[in-house]
């Protein structure tokens, strides 16, 4: 996907992974600010346990709305509950949303953590 030059945001790790193109288009490596993405939702997740309770919210609100995917929302919904209750599911969310393997990335494909980050967090990782 290429980005006007003059969007870009300043982030220095997502910029180091930026390479413009011969129309003054930039491209971004959006697999990268993903992963830069969850892994700042664990760390604040990590410092504030208290904010599982947003993606839990989300899950809740889309599904009495009548989400179709159900099954991939109340799988997420699961792995939360049982996170707020035990450490050890704690720790294996926070590998789940750093890590960056096949299984991760297919449970990050469809995240309820929409809301954990503030819009100026965000703007940081762009």
């Amino acid at each position: 996907m290429k980005v006007a030059a003059t969007n870009m945001l300043a982030c220095e790790s997502i910029s180091e992974h930026r390479r413009p193109d011969s129309d003054g288009m930039v491209f971004v490596d959006w697999d990268r600010q993903k992963a830069l993405m969850f892994a700042a939702v664990a760390s604040k997740i990590e410092a504030e346990p208290t904010l599982l309770q947003i993606p839990i919210d989300n899950i809740d609100r889309w599904l009495s709305k009548g989400h179709p995917a159900k099954v991939k929302l109340l799988s997420w919904k699961s792995k939360i509950e049982l996170a707020q209750r035990y450490s050890k599911e704690f720790d294996e969310l926070l590998h789940l949303l750093r890590d960056s393997g096949p299984e991760a990335l297919q449970w990050k494909g469809f995240s309820p953590f929409a809301g954990v980050l503030c819009a100026d967090e965000l703007d940081k990782l762009r």
